[in-house]
């Protein structure tokens, strides 16, 4: 499994599943699992997204009701990533709050990220740039809490 930094309160929003899809100037090479860190650094702009909607809205439905409540510096959880997409091939089929929430300007990459996990407890990490190698005790405890999780839908 890999691990992806990203500023609050997107990696929230993509561990709660408002945000499915991540855009990027990049490609992702990665399929399958994907750890999200929510970076140490929260900027004062996006900080102040959380109190405009959609974003405070959505943050609000899972008991969050400022900047300051989301975590930093820790892996939230993870979620499939399915694939990438010129950003232009999936603007046109996305709801407004999807827009929101992602550069979709043309020329960029739509990460499509489905089954969002997201751990009771978030596990402190340093992040890295990029698409990077979780430690390997992190890998392992994620790797169990997946089967746990995969062994519950199956029943």
């Amino acid at each position: 499994m890999k691990a992806l930094s990203m500023t609050q309160p997107w990696a929230s929003l993509v561990i709660l599943g408002e945000k499915r899809w991540e855009t990027s100037s990049w490609r992702c090479a990665h399929t399958g699992w994907l750890a999200i860190h929510a970076a140490k650094s929260f900027p004062a702009y996006e900080q102040s997204l959380c109190l405009r909607d959609p974003w405070r809205k959505a943050l609000q439905g899972y008991r969050v009701f400022s900047a300051k409540g989301l975590p930093r510096g820790k892996i939230l959880g993870w979620v499939w990533h399915e694939g990438d997409q010129h950003t232009e091939d999936v603007r046109v089929d996305l709801p407004q709050h999807e827009l929101a929430v992602g550069d979709y300007s043309s020329g960029r990459w739509a990460w499509r990220l489905t089954k969002p996990h997201m751990l009771v407890t978030p596990i402190s990490c340093v992040g890295h740039l990029g698409v990077w190698p979780l430690p390997g005790h992190i890998q392992a405890y994620l790797d169990g809490a997946i089967q746990k999780a995969e062994a519950r839908e199956r029943c």
